[in-house]
Formats: structure tokens, C-alpha cells, sequence
């Protein structure tokens, strides 16, 4: 590339943004471009069906793929927003620090990045609504993404002590802006007067003021030699930290120290999440709605589904030596304890227990007090009802299944956070960044096909109910090789551990299997009823599910995953 001379310190800064974020600029324009001609390529008499809710086939697939294009597009566009560099001398990402020495005043260098990212923004926008999905720009949208994007940016430049954290925060404050963004489709008069789309904007507005004036006050400090910001989130905690129990006698042995190791680093995580979800976003949208039968079961799937979903990201970070940390190698003050790779692993799984069995308690907390004071329960009892009538008029089989939905979304909450601890321990960046791409992938997916789901409810369920019995046959074929091959890698995986070990989790492994396996004939037996299939070929495809459902093989690989990165410490 030629070489560029600035005219001015503005043009500087603009042209130093251009250069770290080229590669990801061009990614978005290759992105947006392609959906255009993706979209402009169809006839008139296509994307008028495209638009009819009754059609699915390659006009569900077109909506698929442009949300996903879009998607894409708005994570790219919110990496090249971030703006941050690493810190060479406190080791922290955040606002570029070798930009201080322009010629420009902290609000030139604050206002700047700020004003490009919300109008590249607003253009973005209109172009995607316009010429690619050829649909009405609503202004509503703008302005809550675009209050998102300043908020980004404050994170991000505010909050360098956070570290990790920092995407997690980040994550919730995405939840809650997806609510925000829906609420005008909300009925008007259910809303109290402060969440109504009026005084919406005014607190919008608000949010991204101040963030703004945040980011400003905090690079001016950090400008004129205030420090890294650090010391007031350490002082913070270190509050926090003297009200709260303290582990003032001696350990019993070095793997319960470790344990307490493991549980203050990053086990209590996935509760804080759980917690702070359900007090943020699913309690007052169950309030909400507390008067629609119809969302209380779907408010009560998102319930059970949450700790789930939350334990994919978090149990890939759980798994890593140091989840706070980017680099993976083991830390020399923790490879040096007097535990040898199995006593790692086990603590680590664990607290992953226990971090389940705390989520999993705090979601119970709430359904029983949601659904004993403020919920709708017509289409509950509806539900509840069919259940009577398909389980021969017994109510005994609905608390069972009750009992074992609980046991095994707890048993898969766990499951999700050891099952990449043989990736994480491995001590492999670039194998553990491979392996995590799929679980966005899998997740902007699963939300794609809720949103295009109500849009087809007939035709996708009718494919499913009516297709299902010819697929059937070929889908036990593939779980019985998947279960063969699972229990080869096991076999393998575990030559060399302990008996004790080995012992140990068989008992922990068939006890829990069973509890999915009764779950699925439980299941099984009442959808007979509704599934025109072989209800032979069905129950021998849950059986086999079941027997892949918890964690073997990858649980036996973790130890010597671990020996190699342990030595390397």
C-alpha cells in the first residue's frame, strides 16, 4: 500500500482505525454485497412467496440465510467497534494507549470512534432494509442497536480489569437490549409508563449519554496518568471479599484447597449468570406476561433451556487452566501442587457440579414462586391434562417425568461444562479456538429456526410429524455406530487410569445413564400417541441416545491432556 500522509490529527485517528480494521471491514462489505446479489437475484414472484408465512422449502431457507448473513454482518461490525489494543504494561485490552500522543483533546478521541461506529451504523443498517431485505426501516431498532454499540464501546474501554468478564457482561447487557427491542410489540397497556416505547427512548438516550460521558471521563484519567482503573474494581472486591464467609481453618487435604481454588476462580460463574438472568430479563417478562397462558409455557421452556445454554460458553471457559486468562498454559504455582492430572480433573469436575446444582436451585426457587403467585397456568393445565389422558388417566407418571426432566437437565448443565476439559487443559490455543467455533454456530442456528419457526409452524411441524418414521430406521443406524465408537474411545482413553478412578466414575457413569434412560422410556411412552413411527425402532433410538448423553471417552482423555500441558509449566 502507498504511504498516506494525514491532513489532519482527525484524519490520523480515522485512518489508524481503517488500518486495524481493514481485514474485518472488507469481510463485512464481501458479506453485504453477497446478500444483496443473493437477494437481487431472486424473480418478483419469488420474494413475494418469500414472504408468505405458509411457505417454507427454499423460502425458509433464503430467510435462514439472510438472517444469518446478518447476523454475521452486526458481529463483525461490532469487533471493528470495539477499538481496543493489549496493554503491553498492565498485560489488559482496552482503549489503544498509543493514541494518547495525537495532537487531539480526550473528546476528539472518544467522540470520534463513537460518532463513525453509530453513523457506519445507521448506514449499515439502511442499506441491509433497503436494498437486501427490501422491508421498512424502523427507527426503533436503530436507536436501541445503536445505544448498544456506545454501551459496547464504554465496556470495553472502561472495564479493562474485567478481562474475560468483560464478553460476559456484555452477553447480558445483549439479553437485555433483545427484550428492549421487542417491547413495542408488547400490548402498550400491560407495560408500566417507564417501559413503554416513549419514555424507552428517553432512557435509551440516557444510557448512551452516559456511557459516553463515562468512556470520556475514564481516557481523560487514564490520559493524564490515573492509572490503569484497576485499583478501584480491586478495592471494590476486595469489600465485597471481607463481608463475605471466609475459609479461616485449614484445608483437610491439597485437593480440598484446590477445590476452594477452583470455586472462587471461576466455579461460581455459571450460578452468577443464571442468577442475574433470571432477575433481569426472565422475572420481569414472566410479569409481564403473567396474564397470557400461551407465554407462560414458553417462558417456562426458556426457564429450563437457560442453565443449559449458559453452560456452553461457560464450561468451555471453566475448562481452561486460568478462565480469566488467554493464555493456556498451565500456571507454575498451580502445576507445582501436590496433586497428580486425575486429582485435577476431578476437582474441576466437581465444581462443575456444583456450580450445576446451585444454578439448577436457583431456577427451581423461581418457577415454584412464578407459577404459585403470578402466572397463567390455563394452557399449563391444559398440558397437564393430555398427560393425565395419555398416561392411562394416572398423575403419578407426570411427577416422575417431572423429577427426571429436572435430574437430567442437571446432568446436562454438568455434562456441558466438563466436556471440553480435555480440549482446555490440553494447553492447544488454537485447537480450543477450533473446537469453540461450532457452539456459535449451533447457537445462531437454533435462534434462526426460532424465528423462522412461527412463520412456518404448519408446514415444518407437518414435515416432522409425517417424515419422521422414514428417517426413523437410518437414525438408529447412526446413534447404534456412534455408541460403538463412543465406547471404543472410552476403552482407550481409560488404559492407563487408576482403578480406583476407573471404578469411581463407572458407578457415576451407569447412575446417571440410567436416570436418562428411564427419562427417555418415561418419555417414550407417552408420545406414542402422537408419533406415527415404530415404536420399537423409537425406543431403541432413545435408549441409544441416552447411552450418549453423559460424558465417557472425553473424560478419560482429560488426565493425559493435562500431563502434557503440566509439563510444559
Amino acid at each position: 500500500m502507498r504511504d498516506y500522509a494525514p491532513r489532519s490529527p482527525s484524519h490520523a485517528l480515522v485512518w489508524d482505525i481503517w488500518l486495524r480494521h481493514r481485514t474485518l471491514a472488507r469481510m463485512l462489505i464481501a458479506i453485504s454485497v453477497f446478500a444483496f446479489l443473493l437477494n437481487a437475484a431472486l424473480p418478483e414472484s419469488f420474494r413475494m412467496l418469500k414472504n408468505d408465512p405458509n411457505t417454507f422449502g427454499v423460502h425458509g431457507a433464503v430467510r435462514v440465510a439472510n438472517f444469518l448473513l446478518m447476523l454475521t454482518a452486526l458481529l463483525l461490525f461490532l469487533a471493528i467497534c470495539g477499538q481496543t489494543e493489549m496493554n503491553p504494561q498492565t498485560g489488559t485490552r482496552g482503549f489503544p494507549y498509543r493514541l494518547f500522543t495525537l495532537p487531539l483533546t480526550s473528546f476528539h478521541l472518544v467522540a470520534l470512534p463513537v460518532f463513525l461506529g453509530m453513523a457506519a451504523f445507521e448506514v449499515l443498517c439502511f442499506v441491509w432494509q433497503s436494498f437486501i431485505l427490501h422491508e421498512d426501516v424502523h427507527a426503533w431498532g436503530l436507536i436501541v442497536i445503536a445505544t448498544y454499540i456506545v454501551l459496547h464501546q464504554t465496556i470495553l474501554w472502561t472495564l479493562p480489569a474485567l478481562g474475560s468478564l468483560r464478553v460476559l457482561v456484555l452477553g447480558i447487557i445483549g439479553i437485555v437490549f433483545t427484550v428492549a427491542f421487542g417491547l413495542p410489540t408488547f400490548p402498550q397497556e400491560a407495560l408500566p409508563w417507564w417501559l413503554r416505547e416513549n419514555f424507552l427512548t428517553v432512557w435509551l438516550a440516557a444510557i448512551a449519554f452516559c456511557s459516553f460521558i463515562a468512556s470520556w471521563t475514564y481516557v481523560a484519567r487514564q490520559r493524564s496518568g490515573g492509572g490503569s482503573g484497576r485499583h478501584w474494581i480491586t478495592l471494590v472486591v476486595d469489600r465485597v471479599s471481607a463481608v463475605l464467609p471466609r475459609h479461616t481453618a485449614p484445608f483437610t487435604s491439597a485437593s480440598a484447597a484446590h477445590f476452594w481454588f477452583e470455586w472462587r476462580s471461576s466455579g461460581f460463574l455459571l450460578p452468577l449468570l443464571v442468577g442475574a438472568t433470571l432477575i433481569v430479563v426472565i422475572g420481569p417478562v414472566s410479569w409481564f406476561m403473567r396474564n397470557d397462558g400461551g407465554n407462560t409455557m414458553r417462558i417456562l421452556a426458556a426457564t429450563l433451556a437457560m442453565p443449559m445454554a449458559l453452560a456452553l460458553p461457560v464450561g468451555k471457559a471453566l475448562s481452561k487452566p486460568q478462565w480469566w486468562s488467554n493464555e493456556m498454559s498451565m500456571p507454575s504455582f498451580v502445576a507445582v501442587k501436590p496433586l497428580t492430572n486425575a486429582d485435577f480433573v476431578v476437582t474441576k469436575m466437581k465444581v462443575a457440579a456444583l456450580s450445576a446444582a446451585i444454578s439448577w436451585l436457583l431456577v427451581g426457587v423461581f418457577i415454584s414462586v412464578w407459577l404459585g403467585l403470578w402466572a397463567n397456568l390455563d394452557t399449563f393445565n391444559y398440558l397437564r391434562t393430555l398427560a393425565w389422558i395419555f398416561y392411562g388417566r394416572s398423575v403419578y407418571p407426570q411427577y416422575g417425568l417431572a423429577i427426571l426432566l429436572l435430574v437430567t437437565s442437571f446432568l446436562l448443565t454438568w455434562r456441558f461444562l466438563v466436556s471440553s476439559l480435555w480440549l482446555g487443559l490440553s494447553g492447544s490455543k488454537m485447537l480450543f479456538s477450533t473446537t469453540a467455533l461450532p457452539y456459535g454456530f449451533a447457537l445462531v442456528f437454533v435462534v434462526a429456526f426460532g424465528v423462522i419457526l412461527p412463520r412456518n409452524e404448519e408446514s415444518v411441524l407437518g414435515w416432522m410429524y409425517n417424515g419422521f418414521g422414514v428417517v426413523l430406521p437410518t437414525l438408529v443406524k447412526i446413534a447404534a455406530v456412534m455408541v460403538a465408537a463412543k465406547f471404543w474411545i472410552a476403552a482407550w482413553s481409560w488404559r492407563d487410569a487408576e482403578r480406583m478412578y476407573v471404578q469411581r466414575y463407572l458407578a457415576l457413569w451407569l447412575g446417571c445413564t440410567s436416570a436418562w434412560v428411564a427419562f427417555g422410556l418415561l418419555l417414550w411412552d407417552g408420545i406414542l400417541q402422537v408419533v406415527p413411527s415404530d415404536s420399537h425402532q423409537l425406543r431403541s433410538l432413545i435408549v441409544l441416545f441416552s447411552l450418549l448423553a453423559f460424558p465417557f471417552a472425553r473424560i478419560g482423555l482429560a488426565p493425559e491432556s493435562l500431563a502434557r500441558n503440566r509439563h510444559r509449566a
